[in-house]
């Protein structure tokens, strides 16, 4: 072996040593402030996920417990909606019920006016045509008749009038 060779790697050596004794503290203080700071993260991840399956399980527990609160909000939804349905009913019959009796209270008053204009359409009916067969079945002699007869009947009845003024 060749002495340069020896004294490289003895000088090599030497530097390592001296390197490693100068920097010790420093690399022992940097391994160390390494480790801290891994440990701290290691423990804020830890304190992270911790919080994370807290979240999470409280989201869970939501969620199971929406799916039951959905159940009593789609339960009570459908009974208001059966009430309400009730009361649109009641009021309908009730509506139907007033229409009714309005119907009929309007149906006897235009049948009671169809009945008096009945009567006087038939009455004046009856006047006109007793009018054109005493016009045209009347003689005169009956009309001399029946003016005799008429005064005949005032002459033996007393008359009011004549009654007030005696």
């Amino acid at each position: 072996m060749d002495i340069s060779l020896f004294f490289k790697i003895l000088n090599f050596i030497l530097f390592v040593g001296l390197l490693g004794f100068l920097l010790r503290r420093p690399l022992k203080e940097f391994w160390r402030g390494r480790a801290e700071v891994l440990r701290e993260r290691i423990g804020q991840a830890f304190k992270k996920r911790n919080v994370a399956e807290a979240e999470y399980k409280n989201l869970m527990n939501r969620l199971n417990h929406l799916a039951q609160e959905i159940d009593k909000l789609v339960a009570q939804m459908r009974q208001n909606g059966e009430l309400e349905k009730q009361r649109i009913i009641e009021r309908a019959t009730e509506y139907a019920t007033k229409l009714e009796e309005a119907a009929g209270r309007i149906g006897r008053h235009e049948t009671q006016k169809a009945q008096e204009r009945l009567r006087e359409e038939t009455a004046r009916q009856a006047v006109e045509l007793a009018s054109r067969l005493i016009e045209e079945k009347i003689t005169p002699e009956d009309q001399r008749r029946l003016t005799k007869d008429y005064l005949d009947r005032l002459a033996t009845e007393d008359l009011p009038l004549e009654r007030g003024f005696a």
